[in-house]
C-alpha cells in the first residue's frame, strides 16, 4: 500500500490527523522499514481490546452522569469514584 493511501485509510480513524502530522517520509518508513511488523502488531492488540476500551468509556459516562445528578439534586454520591 502507498503512503497516501495509508494516510488515506488513517483519516476515517481517531486520531487519524495525528498521523498525517508525521509526514509521508516518517510514515513510509514505519510502513516499509522493520518496524512495519511492530506496528500491525500495535494495530492488532488495539483492534483485540476496542470493545472493552467502548465499554470502559461507556461506565466513565456513566459514572460522570451519576455524579452530575447527584450535584443537581443535592445528594450525596457514595461511589468512591467521585
Amino acid at each position: 500500500m502507498s503512503v497516501a493511501g495509508s494516510v488515506w485509510l488513517m483519516e476515517g480513524v481517531e486520531g487519524g490527523s495525528e498521523m498525517e502530522k508525521l509526514g509521508s517520509d516518517k510514515i513510509e518508513c514505519y510502513l516499509t522499514g522493520e518496524h512495519r511488523g511492530a506496528l500491525e502488531e500495535m494495530i492488532r492488540e488495539d483492534r483485540a481490546i476496542a470493545s472493552e476500551i467502548e465499554s470502559i468509556a461507556e461506565v466513565e459516562r456513566l459514572v460522570c452522569y451519576s455524579r452530575d445528578l447527584s450535584s443537581w439534586t443535592g445528594g450525596t454520591s457514595t461511589c468512591a469514584l467521585m
